[in-house]
């Protein structure tokens, strides 16, 4: 658990740092390609473990 806070600290402050660096494009880039590739990576492990599932 804690490290779900520790790793969204550090996303939020990468994008904040582009930010106030006038780095628009790069921020939003980093965001969405954060949330989409962690998406796509959390389906992916949802899937890979429903194919493995064994009936008891």
């Amino acid at each position: 658990m804690l490290g779900g806070f520790t790793t969204y600290s550090t996303f939020s402050l990468d994008t904040v740092t582009l930010l106030e660096g006038g780095h628009l494009a790069e921020s939003l880039l980093y965001t969405g390609g954060t949330l989409v590739l962690g998406g796509a990576a959390a389906a992916l492990g949802i899937a890979v473990a429903g194919c493995r599932r064994v009936a008891a």
